[in-house]
């Protein structure tokens, strides 16, 4: 019993141990699974930060692809218009020519109306008129073709700031598809984790069942170990009680005695109760010359004599104690503590 209160106790102790651990590992889980689904939204919301980025850079990308598209039509019509101007300044120079030469045909009338004398001077006039009017051509031809002039020198500088910003709508659209591209792998980057982070919070669930499950059953254990101590407990009063009825000495001082020293050779050594419990009886037995206090007292040994009493007939005229424990129906002795090395009379 004493072996039995030993381990009863050692039971006890680790069931309670292992109980506690997994009350604290279920609480570690707990708090592991609420931060896993705190990542989770945070992946989550990454993600769909991710998809309308996608949106919003796919759209800017378009927008920048048809604004390069519409600054190449705009040098387009530009380079048109710069031919345009190439065409009106040659008809001016037209127009400056045949004022020239109609001034040349005005001179050589008035000098012809002139030889005619009064018969020319109305021609004469005309002449003049005529001639005032190709100087007119010419001077407005001149200035025409210096507005010309003017208007190609701008079309020229629209047509090279049009070509810078068309090359700066080529490397935006490039730009933009890059982030494109970029965004789309974050997107599928978040999408994976959202699903890893999403597995790994499964597992972690089906885990704290697990724990939850093991810290219920360590409660249990733990529980079915204290019934078990108070049962050892129980055991030991009826088998002192027994003992006291038999041999007249109580057995819970000898049982108390062998488990205070067996726990504390245990605690230091290492070695198993029951192996200290077979080895104490040789070492008690070697020490017995060293004044070691033996069983010797009338109490002990009165079954001795009370045996032998009955054995010779001789009798004292008082009953011996085991007499009266007679032996059940198919068992081979009657209850006593004979068997029991640790309690035999010396």
């Amino acid at each position: 019993s004493a072996q039995i209160g030993i381990s009863s106790t050692q039971l006890s102790t680790a069931s309670q141990e292992i109980a506690n651990g997994a009350q604290e590992q279920a609480s570690s889980i707990e708090e592991t699974t609420s931060s896993m689904e705190e990542l989770s939204s945070m992946v989550r919301q990454n993600l769909e930060n991710a998809r309308q980025a996608s949106l919003l850079s796919e759209k800017a990308s378009e927008a920048s692809q048809s604004g390069s598209e519409k600054m190449n039509e705009m040098l387009s019509a530009m380079t048109n218009i710069s031919k345009s101007t190439e065409d009106i300044r040659n008809v001016i120079d037209v127009i400056d020519d045949i004022a020239f030469q109609t001034n040349m045909l005005a001179l050589n009338a008035a000098v012809e109306a002139a030889r005619a004398g009064e018969a020319g001077m109305g021609f004469a006039v005309v002449a003049d008129e005529v001639k005032n009017l190709a100087n007119r051509s010419s001077e407005s031809a001149k200035e025409t073709a210096s507005m010309i002039k003017e208007t190609l020198k701008n079309v020229e500088n629209g047509m090279t700031i049009s070509k810078e910003l068309s090359e700066l709508f080529k490397n935006d659209v490039a730009n933009a598809k890059k982030v494109l591209e970029m965004n789309k792998e974050v997107e599928t980057a978040s999408g994976q984790q959202d699903e890893g982070i999403g597995q790994v919070n499964k597992a972690m669930i089906q885990f704290d069942t697990v724990v939850q499950t093991n810290a219920s059953s360590a409660e249990e254990t733990a529980g079915a170990a204290e019934e078990l101590q108070g049962q050892v407990t129980s055991l030991n009063d009826i088998v002192d009680n027994l003992y006291l009825i038999i041999s007249g000495k109580s057995y819970r001082n000898k049982a108390e005695t062998v488990e205070a020293h067996a726990a504390s050779v245990h605690a230091s050594s290492g070695i198993s109760h029951h192996a200290l419990l077979h080895s104490g009886q040789g070492t008690a037995a070697g020490q017995k010359g060293a004044g070691e206090v033996r069983r010797t007292s009338s109490v002990e040994k009165q079954p001795v004599s009370l045996k032998k009493d009955a054995e010779t007939g001789a009798g004292t005229g008082v009953k011996p104690a085991v007499k009266e424990m007679k032996s059940a129906p198919g068992s081979s002795h009657a209850i006593s503590f004979e068997d029991d090395e640790d309690f035999k009379p010396v």
